[in-house]
C-alpha cells in the first residue's frame, strides 16, 4: 500500500513539474511603449529597436544576448514579444543604448513613454516682508541646468511664479521616461540674487553652498513641473 502511495505521489509531482516546464516554455512577455522626439509627443516613427537580454556573468561585463528587432510605427509605438523575462537593453541601429526594460516574477513593467529632448519647469515662490517695485529684479541661474531667467517686481509675500523659462536636456535619443520624477539630493539646482551686482557676488561663491541664495534638494519631473524653488528675500 505504501509503495502504491509513493508511486502515485511521484507520478503526480512529475506530471505537475512537466506542466510547469511546459508553461515556462510557452510563456511570452511583451515589452511595449511609445517613443517621442520631445515633450509635445511628436512621435519617433520607423526607428529600429534591437532587444538584448542582460545576463550577469559574475566576472567582468554582463553578457548581452540578442533577442530580436522591431520597428516603431507612425505613432512612435513599439511592441516586442519574447520568452525572456529578464533585464532588457534596447539599442538603436548604431548600437547606442536607448533605454532598459525590466521583467521580474513574470511581470513586465507597464508600457512606458520615452522622450528625447525632455523639458521641465520649476515654480518659484517669493517670500518677503519688504516692499519692492518694478525697478527690482531677481536674477536666477543654475550650475546644473542651462537656465537663465529674471523676475521683475513688485514682489508679494507667498507669490508663486511659473516662469516661461523651460529647462531642456539636449538628447538625440528617447531615453527619458515621461512623468518620471528625479531626486536631486544635495545638488544645488539654482542660485539667485537681487539686482545684477548681488547676483554676480552670489555666482562667485565657493562650496559649501550654505548660503540661502543657493537652492538645493529640488526634484524635477520629466515633461512636467518640479518642486517649488523658494526665493527668500528676507535673507537680504
Amino acid at each position: 500500500m505504501r509503495s502504491i502511495l509513493k508511486n502515485t505521489l511521484f507520478i503526480f509531482f512529475l506530471f505537475t513539474s512537466l506542466i510547469a516546464c511546459r508553461d515556462d516554455e510557452e510563456a511570452t512577455y511583451t515589452y511595449d511603449g511609445f517613443l517621442y522626439q520631445n515633450c509635445s509627443k511628436k512621435p519617433v516613427a520607423n526607428i529600429e529597436l534591437n532587444f538584448y537580454e542582460i545576463r550577469g556573468t559574475g566576472f567582468g561585463p554582463d553578457d548581452e544576448i540578442y533577442l530580436g528587432t522591431t520597428i516603431t510605427d507612425e505613432s512612435g509605438y513599439y511592441s516586442f514579444s519574447t520568452e525572456s523575462c529578464s533585464r532588457i537593453y534596447v539599442r538603436g541601429a548604431s548600437g547606442q543604448l536607448l533605454f532598459a526594460r525590466h521583467c521580474k516574477g513574470r511581470n513586465v513593467a507597464p508600457a512606458m513613454e520615452k522622450t528625447a529632448n525632455p523639458s521641465l519647469q520649476y515654480p518659484i515662490k517669493i517670500l518677503t516682508n519688504s516692499s519692492y517695485t518694478d525697478l527690482d529684479t531677481v536674477y536666477i541661474n543654475s550650475p546644473y541646468f542651462t537656465y537663465d531667467t529674471s523676475l521683475i517686481g513688485p514682489f508679494v509675500n507667498n507669490q508663486i511664479i511659473l516662469t516661461d523659462s523651460i529647462l531642456t536636456f539636449q538628447s538625440s535619443y528617447p531615453r527619458y521616461t515621461v512623468g518620471e520624477t528625479i531626486e536631486m539630493g544635495g545638488i544645488v539646482v539654482f542660485y539667485w540674487g537681487l539686482g545684477m551686482n548681488h547676483f554676480r557676488q552670489v555666482a562667485q561663491m565657493k562650496p559649501p553652498y550654505s548660503s540661502p541664495f543657493y537652492l538645493a534638494n529640488l526634484s524635477y519631473t520629466i515633461c512636467g513641473i518640479g518642486d517649488t524653488a523658494v526665493v527668500d528675500l528676507r535673507a537680504l
